[in-house]
């Protein structure tokens, strides 16, 4: 038999009708004060005023799922941070006097930074030339070379310059410095431009050319002041005759006035005597 009974739970003061079947061993308890003639079902089990007979608690089914997170953005890769070595410290160093001694239209920096890319095609693309620059500061702001490690590279920056201007020249775009720090370029990569001969250093002689060359020029130079020459070398030799002459002039007069100091001290010792 289906009854009808009235529960009348506490949430939000609301009654609620169900229809619920009959039950074994339901033990009927006297009405209440507040509710005459209604009578409750006991399940026999200690549930909760808040719990309904549909197992529902607060309005909320049991089965449901706890509310999803809300969804994290992806994590960021940390990158690891690549240190630098001494020969790329050197390789930077190379590239900012090598652009001290190649001067060109573009700014000192933009020239340094291109010389250290063609060097260094593959490595820190993300480097641009003020970044360069920075870590060019850095190297001289806290010693990240010795100054023999700075001024080996600084001798071998001139020593490629130098070698660079023997041969033929061709534009700077063509132009690859050596990428060893010891290493030296052939005698046709040169890359010197006509408008900066001005500027440019001039290289240096093997010391046996510098011998042949300047016995030749003394040679030359002897050969057409020969007559001038020769007539400096004759008043010389006059006023070197002048000078003797005048020396034994002097010499003859002075023993000429001694030898009468002497006859006079003479006379006067023998009139003192008479």
């Amino acid at each position: 038999m289906i009854t009808l009974m009235f529960l009348e739970t506490k949430r939000k003061t609301k009654s609620v009708y169900q229809i619920a079947c009959p039950m074994v061993n339901l033990e009927a308890r006297p009405p209440g004060k507040s509710q005459p003639g209604i009578e409750k079902s006991s399940t026999g089990t200690n549930s909760s005023p808040n719990t309904d007979m549909d197992g529902h608690l607060n309005g909320k089914s049991p089965n449901s799922s706890p509310p999803s997170s809300p969804p994290q953005p992806p994590q960021k890769e940390k990158c690891k941070r690549n240190k630098w070595t001494r020969e790329e410290y050197k390789e930077v160093i190379y590239a900012y006097y090598y652009a001290l001694g190649r001067p060109s239209q573009e700014r000192h920096t933009a020239n340094s930074y291109s010389i250290w890319r063609t060097r260094n095609q593959d490595s820190r693309p993300y480097l641009d030339e003020n970044k360069l620059a920075n870590v060019r500061r850095d190297i001289f702001r806290n010693n990240r070379l010795t100054d023999s490690e700075i001024s080996a590279m600084k001798h071998a920056t001139e020593n490629d310059i130098n070698i660079r201007h023997k041969g033929n020249e061709e534009s700077d775009e063509q132009y690859s410095p050596p990428r060893g720090l010891i290493e030296r370029l052939p005698s046709d990569q040169s890359t010197q431009r006509p408008e900066d001969t001005r500027n440019s250093i001039v290289p240096v002689k093997d010391s046996e050319e510098n011998e042949k060359t300047t016995v030749t020029e003394d040679l030359a130079f002897a050969e057409e002041h020969r007559e001038s020459m020769a007539e400096m070398r004759q008043k010389i030799l006059n006023t070197l005759e002048v000078v003797r002459h005048t020396t034994c002039n002097f010499v003859l007069e002075s023993k000429r006035v001694n030898s009468q100091q002497e006859i006079l001290c003479s006379k006067l010792a023998l009139e003192q005597y008479d």
